[in-house]
Order: C-alpha cells, then sequence, then structure tokens
C-alpha cells in the first residue's frame, strides 16, 4: 500500500462535508480517524506524531458522539493501541464491542470487564458494561458501573445519558431529571439527550411531549419502544421493534432487539400478549441461538 496527499485532502473534505450537514455525524469523525491513521502509518519514512494526535482526537469525538457503534469501539481500541495500552486495545474492548453489537451482552460483559481490570481509570469500558445491563433489564447494575465512571470523569457525556436512562428505568424521574440538566450544561442540544428526555416524559406520564418527539424523530432503539410501553401504546411498541430489528444495523450499526433484551426486560414483558411479539420472539430466538454457536465461546 502507498499514501497519496491527494486522496487524505479529499477524504478529509467529503468528511467535513458531512459534519457540516449533521455535527453529531459519529462515523465521519471515525473516518476522519482512519484517514489520519492512514496516513501515519503509509507515510513515506517516520509518521508525523500530529497524524496521530489528530486521529486520537477525531477517534474519540466519534465515541462520545455514539459509544453504541462497533466503529466507533474499533477506534476506541486503535487510540488505547498507540497510546502503548496494548492489552486495553483490541483484545477486549474491541472483543466486547463485537459481541455486544450482535446482542451477545452477558458474553460481551466479560471482555469489558477484562478492560476494566487491565485499565481501571478507563471510562469507556464502564459504559458499555451499563449499556449491557440496561439491555438486559437491570438498571441497578447498570448505575453502579456509570456512578463508577462519572466518579472518574464527571464531564462525560455518554456517561451522563446513560444514568439518566438507567435511573429513568428505575422511576428515580426526579434524580433523572437533574442528570439530563448536567448532560445539557456539557454538550447543549445533543440528539441523545433529547432522546433521553422523550423518554422520562413518557415515564412521567406527560404522553403529548413524548410522542410530539419520537414521532417527528423515528427512534428504533430501546429508548424509542420504551416511549410507547410507557404509555400504554403497544402497537406501536411492537411496531418500533419491527422497524428496528429491520433497519437498526443500518442505522445504528449493531443488531437491535436481541433476544435476551426483549426477553429479559421488564418492559418487554409488557409485549408478551401481543401476536406479533410472539412471532418476533420466536425469530429473534432462532438468531440468537445460531450467535450463540458461533461466538458464544470467545
Amino acid at each position: 500500500m502507498y499514501y497519496r496527499e491527494e486522496d487524505f485532502r479529499k477524504a478529509l473534505e467529503l468528511y467535513a462535508r458531512a459534519i457540516e450537514i449533521d455535527p453529531d455525524y459519529a462515523l465521519a469523525y471515525w473516518g476522519m480517524g482512519n484517514a489520519y491513521e492512514a496516513r501515519f502509518n503509509l507515510s513515506p519514512g517516520s509518521g508525523d506524531p500530529w497524524d496521530l494526535e489528530k486521529m486520537r482526537e477525531n477517534y474519540l469525538r466519534a465515541y462520545d458522539l455514539n459509544p453504541d457503534f462497533a466503529e466507533t469501539n474499533l477506534g476506541l481500541g486503535w487510540t488505547y493501541f498507540y497510546l502503548a495500552d496494548n492489552d486495553n486495545a483490541i483484545v477486549n474492548l474491541d472483543a466486547g464491542a463485537f459481541l455486544r453489537s450482535i446482542g451477545l451482552y452477558e458474553q460481551a460483559i466479560k471482555f469489558f470487564r477484562r478492560a476494566v481490570q487491565l485499565n481501571p481509570p478507563a471510562v469507556p469500558p464502564r459504559i458499555l458494561i451499563a449499556s449491557c445491563w440496561l439491555h438486559l433489564g437491570e438498571p441497578e447494575k447498570a448505575v453502579r458501573e456509570i456512578e463508577k465512571a462519572i466518579e472518574k470523569e464527571p464531564e462525560n457525556l455518554s456517561a451522563r445519558i446513560h444514568y439518566a436512562i438507567a435511573l429513568v428505568m428505575m422511576q428515580r424521574l426526579e434524580e433523572a431529571r437533574r442528570e439530563l440538566e448536567t448532560a445539557r450544561k456539557i454538550r447543549p442540544g445533543d440528539s441523545r439527550i433529547e432522546v433521553a428526555q422523550a423518554l422520562l416524559w413518557a415515564a412521567a406520564g406527560e404522553k403529548e411531549k413524548a410522542l410530539a418527539y419520537v414521532r417527528d424523530n423515528e427512534i428504533l432503539t430501546f429508548q424509542g419502544t420504551a416511549v410507547y410501553v410507557f404509555l400504554g401504546m403497544k402497537t406501536e411498541a411492537v411496531s418500533n421493534i419491527e422497524a428496528g430489528i429491520e433497519r437498526g444495523f443500518e442505522r445504528y450499526g449493531e443488531y437491535l432487539y436481541s433476544y435476551p433484551s426483549l426477553t429479559r426486560s421488564p418492559l418487554m414483558r409488557e409485549l408478551k400478549a401481543e401476536p406479533r411479539f410472539r412471532e418476533i420472539l420466536q425469530k429473534e430466538k432462532v438468531k440468537y441461538q445460531e450467535k450463540l454457536k458461533k461466538f458464544g465461546k470467545l
């Protein structure tokens, strides 16, 4: 492989245009990180350390915007790698991210735990562990992880948002409101804050506010479905699950509604009487068993 400056410049220009259109487009920052990483490695002679710094900056920005993408976790892994934290780099964080992205949450947690053990100050693995627990319907365990993350990085937006979501799921609504206020001070206008806000409105019975947001902004993730469940709109909740399964990977870079999340979340159990939901369960169980057979012993 070889490096051409004109290719590098063109790539940066395209990613910059994407960011101009959508400043919260995590994968554009990830792409920029890739471009700088490639220039560092493919340039003749020794790479410029400035490229590594720009790589790190863009990878971390991508991860901060969306820690749920497998790509942003991969970028985070390379960041650790170039910081000479090799044990925490690819083997554990990225293995965990892969397993999480296909819905093997308990298996993913094992790898994230190893990442924490190897690098106790690291915050991202704790957030990812919390995310897995939320998918598995155990917000209490998620809260314990996030509190440790916030203790180390009080200004970490992803930690604050995950904390707010976990508090909503535990019906600790006033605490969740305070967390979202804190999140807005960190980064006003971030779309993830507004999704969590819609969830909070739904849990508090503020139906019109919650519905106005989810109808204007298609939210295919668990939070979007949870809004409908909190409001007793089971038909809409099932439709959102179906759409999430169909388009989730394209939209979010992960497979939404793995069988464990559909069976272990107390909110999802509210849908068990719905015939379409039972059909979804049957299909997702087959998919889960196939994934477990292939990857469950990693």
